[in-house]
């Protein structure tokens, strides 16, 4: 059966509704086979990531702020942002800015929104300094903590207003 086989393939006999592959012209199904494999290949590079979605920084907001670990009142202070400016990926946006309570007023400067995330330091009017981390959730509104740099204390800290939105991604 087998020798039978063989010989009917070698002269192009049909199996299975295909032609078979005849001995005559391998550099032809070499370049068939090769085009295959390559644009299989091709097809599975993976494209460029488009940039993630981004915070959009708002010109003036308003935060809450508490010393962790208690229930005091918090104490809010309002961000006017001065000076923006986005990297060439348009991935990251650097800010600085002021800041002001009732009472006391600060330089917000290494501001910084990458994705969710969002970061800048306040150095306050009486000495002392605090560094801000924190995120956007979905309700809209940012969250995070802050350190005050020297004596390690540490507060929690809320946007006023749940209106912050982000960037659509590309």
């Amino acid at each position: 059966m087998f020798i039978r086989t063989a010989s009917a393939l070698r002269r192009g006999a049909r199996t299975f509704g295909a032609p078979a592959v005849r001995t005559g012209r391998p550099a032809v199904w070499l370049f068939v086979l090769g085009t295959i494999a390559a644009l299989t290949m091709a097809g599975t590079v993976p494209a460029a990531a488009a940039p993630p979605s981004s915070v959009v920084l708002q010109d003036t907001w308003e935060v809450h702020q508490r010393l962790s670990g208690t229930t005091d009142q918090p104490i809010g202070f309002r961000v006017k942002v001065t000076w923006r400016e986005t990297n060439a990926a348009d991935t990251i946006m650097s800010f600085n800015g002021f800041a002001n309570t009732s009472t006391s007023w600060g330089e917000v400067v290494s501001g910084r929104i990458q994705g969710r995330s969002i970061s800048f330091t306040i150095h306050w009017s009486d000495g002392k300094s605090g560094v801000y981390q924190g995120s956007w959730f979905d309700d809209g509104h940012l969250r995070g903590s802050g350190r005050e740099v020297g004596s390690g204390r540490t507060a929690e800290w809320w946007s006023k207003y749940n209106n912050w939105k982000l960037t659509p991604s590309r």
